[in-house]
């Protein structure tokens, strides 16, 4: 049984305005490189198989140390 206050808070239902995913405390961000950012989509690519990475955790990576350097953290 789907509970309708639980339902309004979710990513799936409401992908502009979530609390949770699935009924999990999460937060998404979809990225679509195109046309010629796809070159750096690809270069990105290349750099996380080198680092034995994937591309979600090495973006995150890059985007946590971005913030903590901002903001002098």
């Amino acid at each position: 049984m789907k509970k309708a206050d639980i339902c309004r808070n979710c990513y799936w239902a409401f992908p502009d305005n979530y609390t949770h995913v699935a009924m999990r405390e999460a937060r998404r961000a979809d990225i679509l490189w195109t046309g010629a950012e796809v070159e750096f989509y690809e270069k990105l690519k290349r750099r996380t198989l080198q680092l034995q990475r994937n591309i979600p955790g090495y973006v995150k990576e890059i985007i946590e140390r971005h913030l903590k350097s901002e903001s002098g953290a």
